[in-house]
């Protein structure tokens, strides 16, 4: 069974509309309105620095709602599935999906940021600086978000997830430092250091799936 087979039968069409296409689109609608529009780079560079942030507050959002709850409540709610000779298949092609999925949103949300800032022609001499800040975001996006899923599907408890997120958004503020700074070293810099853990924590991920359903999956 595909990847995205397995993600389109598992997950709410509206969701998956929500994240994957609707918040891509207000991000880049609101660079429009910042690059093409009233000519404002600082509007484009805040955009930079809050869009990671908001990514992770969506997709933590969206995780509860989906596939969150397979590795908080080891799949109890998946009786079905365990007993069926497709069903790792299933959840493992689920989780590897939604993983791509979040690398595509990052990927066309902080693209399309860049490539408005591109068309209108109002930046070319502050490019270097605009593609490298939309580098940092994409990695810092990518770290927290990766952590902060990893971390939260081990707990069903609304108040943990609250302190968790507030946590993993601060690991964000030398991101949003180092934007506003525009310092091209220092920005990746930080992009290395923000990449190499996210990398970590995907690997980590994969391996916390395959114990969910070698494991966790057969523990009273």
């Amino acid at each position: 069974m595909g990847l995205f087979k397995s993600y389109n039968i598992y997950v709410n069409r509206k969701i998956r509309l929500l994240g994957y296409v609707v918040y891509p689109v207000v991000l880049i609608i609101a660079s429009i309105l910042f690059a093409g529009i009233t000519y404002n780079l600082g509007g484009v560079l805040a955009l930079l620095i809050s869009t990671p942030f908001v990514s992770v507050l969506v997709d933590a959002f969206a995780d509860r709602l989906t596939v969150g709850p397979i590795f908080a409540e080891k799949g109890k709610s998946e009786e079905l599935l365990k007993s069926s000779t497709k069903g790792k298949e299933l959840i493992q092609g689920v989780i590897h999906a939604e993983m791509l999925l979040r690398l595509f949103q990052g990927v066309i949300t902080f693209g399309g940021i860049v490539l408005v800032a591109m068309i209108s022609g109002h930046y070319m001499d502050m490019m270097d600086r605009i593609v490298s800040s939309a580098c940092l975001g994409f990695f810092t996006f990518y770290m927290i978000s990766t952590l902060l899923i990893q971390v939260s599907r081990d707990t069903s408890n609304n108040d943990e997830i609250t302190i968790l997120i507030t946590v993993m958004l601060m690991l964000g503020i030398p991101a949003a430092i180092g934007v506003a700074s525009g310092s091209l070293v220092f920005i990746w810099i930080l992009c290395g250091s923000y990449l190499i853990p996210g990398i970590v924590f995907t690997v980590m991920s994969l391996k916390s799936l395959r114990t969910l359903v070698e494991v966790k999956w057969y523990e009273d």
